[in-house]
Order: C-alpha cells, then structure tokens, then sequence
C-alpha cells in the first residue's frame, strides 16, 4: 500500500522555522452573485490538515494568499495582477467564478499553474495552464436529470438560464443530460434586470 504522505511532506506538523510555500486562492464572494465562500473554508480545511498533519510540503508549511472577485471584471484583474507579480506564490487554487474571470487570466498571461476544484466558467477549461479535477459548467448539473427522473418522477421539464457568456454551454450540458435521461426538455433564456 502506498504512504500517500511521503506526496505532501510525511507526517505531523510542517517545520514553520522553514519558509513558507505561498500558494494563492482566488475566489468570487462577497457582491451581487454569490457563489462559493464555502470553496475558502474548503481550502483552509485542508491547508490547515497539511500544515498540522501531514508535514506540509516538503516539511514546509502552507501559506494562502487570498484574492477575492466581487463585482467587477477590473477585480479579477487587480487578482491576476496579484498573484502575477508574487514571485513567492507558486501556485493558485481558484474558486468557482462567473465575473473577472477572463480578465484575471489575462492579467496572469499563464506565469503559474491553476488549478480549479469545479469550474462553472467556460474560460477555465481553455487554458494551458489550468487544471479542473471535477468538471465545468456542462457536466457538474448532470445530476439534477438523474434526480429529476429517479426520485421525482418527471417526464418532463423546462429549462431557464440567463443570457451571458458561457451561461449557453452550461444549458446545453444541462439539457443533454435531461434528453439522456428520457425526459424531454424546453429551454428558453432569461435576461437579467438589475434595478438599484
């Protein structure tokens, strides 16, 4: 059987007289569309087993440098730029993110590995410097059709998404799904009115 410690560092607590592994999360919470700050407390859990556990990396611990995306494309920029410029970090975790996405790429010009636990943005599984372990936008909602069919009992069922980049290839997934499963499927799109 395999010690998958001997991976991470071993076992116990990482050695904090030696110097940090920084590694950069990024993420999009706090503005108008929520997604994810359970994604943050996924990452400091394990950090956290890591560091205290697991020996860190090399017997090194970890350290998160944290950049979050609220509103603005321009955040997902300053993040990129962030992460971008830390010659210390050398790796980033990113979160689901629908907004900043592509601008936080492109700030990052693919200097450091990325990778994404689950992607709901089509600009994540594009790029060559990033990896996600459990799937896009397409595949993750799969499971509502097995649901749906299995505990529910629908034959039929009506899909509304939101106009926007990358929202069409999340629907078609979630569409194929539902048609995989027997159940057939209307779908239409929304536009969003944000009023202040």
């Amino acid at each position: 059987m395999t010690d998958f410690a001997e991976y991470v560092g071993g076992s116990g607590a990482a050695d904090t007289s030696l110097e940090p592994v920084k590694i950069g999360m990024v993420n999009q919470q706090g503005g108008a569309v929520f997604v994810s700050d359970t994604n943050d407390d996924g990452v400091r859990i394990a950090v956290e087993y890591i560091n205290s556990q697991a020996g860190g990396i090399g017997g090194r611990p970890i350290e998160l440098v944290e950049c979050t995306i609220a509103n603005s494309e321009e955040e997902g920029q300053q993040c990129g730029q962030q992460m971008a410029n830390d010659d210390e970090v050398v790796a980033i975790i990113i979160g689901p993110t629908f907004i900043g996405t592509e601008a936080f790429y492109a700030a990052l010009g693919g200097s450091k590995p990325i990778v994404a636990g689950v992607s709901v943005n089509p600009t994540d599984l594009v790029q060559e410097n990033a990896a996600v372990l459990n799937g896009g936008a397409a595949y993750i909602l799969a499971p509502f059709a097995t649901f749906a069919r299995d505990t529910l009992g629908v034959t039929s069922a009506a899909l509304i998404y939101p106009e926007g980049a990358g929202q069409d290839d999340a629907a078609a997934g979630q569409a194929s799904a539902f048609e995989a499963a027997g159940i057939d499927i209307a779908q239409a799109t929304a536009r969003a009115e944000r009023h202040l």
